[in-house]
């Protein structure tokens, strides 16, 4: 194991580009952003009459978007607002942030050294699993210029602030990483996979490639993602994510998909987001939420 001198704080690296860094002005779009969305669930609850009920519902991971708040924020802010609106809330001290590194080549997963995570809101804690063995790296330095998981602390800050982080970029070893979260995990502790979809396809393209993603995501199929190319940015962790879910007997449901050129307004070139959420299952209920029929 790659074994480096602590670390005291990790400081921002995309406040200011990918999200705000005033305080103030974070703290504002963060709080309306989570009541819009958990307006719309709650909305969208109610046309289920009460099926996909999120007070009824544990969420043990979720599958979200890292670009910059303007273009996925809001799809984001789905995910935080379900956790909270989620049986199991109250339960939840301990976030695993998985994904792929946008910069380096990683054999293993690989965390950081940091006591701390610095954002405008503050400070956020961070813990290490407490038996990784060789199975995962230490490299700060990996994690100072990669805004993939960096990009939702804020909001893991505004639902819960004695929330503790480990922030994991993954490496070649998917199957290792699994079995550490398997043998650390318990009712206290979630995933957070960070990942867009497919990238700078037109609109009606991205749609239905990310439709035959999600699709694969449901089914727990990682082999898909080995097999196919520009289908998600994270492929590593998804695997971690996806066998993690199919060993606990857990259901994936889409809560959310749009794309970058509904807020841009250019459907040339445009990325995929999506927001699944994995829910402790019933043995004989299986719920399967497709993209919308506009999508």
């Amino acid at each position: 194991m790659l074994v480096e001198k602590d670390r005291e704080k990790r400081i921002p690296y995309v406040a200011g580009t990918f999200y705000p860094e005033e305080k103030a002005v974070l703290e504002d779009y963060l709080r309306s952003t989570l009541q819009r969305a958990e307006d719309e669930l709650l909305i969208n609850q109610k046309k289920n009459s009460e099926r996909d009920s999120l007070s009824k519902s544990k969420i043990k991971a979720i599958m979200l978007p890292h670009a910059g708040y303007i273009y996925s924020g809001y799809v984001a802010a789905h995910g935080f607002a379900a956790l909270r609106l989620s049986k199991n809330f109250h339960k939840v001290n301990k976030v695993v942030l998985l994904g792929d590194s946008h910069r380096d080549y990683l054999k293993k997963a690989t965390a950081a050294s940091y006591g701390k995570w610095e954002t405008p809101l503050g400070d956020i804690d961070t813990y290490s699993f407490a038996e990784q063995g060789n199975d995962i790296d230490i490299n700060s330095e990996i994690h100072d210029y990669e805004h993939i998981l960096e990009v939702h602390i804020p909001f893991i800050q505004t639902i819960n602030q004695q929330i503790k982080i480990n922030p994991i970029l993954m490496g070649d070893n998917p199957t290792d990483l699994t079995k550490v979260i398997l043998n650390e995990d318990d009712d206290n502790t979630i995933i957070l996979l960070s990942t867009d979809m497919s990238h700078y396809l037109d609109a009606k393209s991205a749609s239905k490639k990310d439709r035959m993603s999600i699709e694969a995501i449901l089914e727990y199929n990682f082999d898909y993602f080995r097999n196919h190319e520009n289908t998600v940015c994270s492929k590593s962790s998804l695997e971690v994510l996806l066998r993690y879910a199919k060993r606990k007997n857990l259901k994936p449901r889409l809560v959310k998909y749009s794309h970058s050129g509904e807020i841009s307004g250019d459907n040339t070139k445009v990325v995929g987001y999506s927001l699944s959420l994995i829910h402790i299952s019933e043995p004989t209920d299986r719920t399967r939420s497709r993209m919308p029929s506009s999508a």
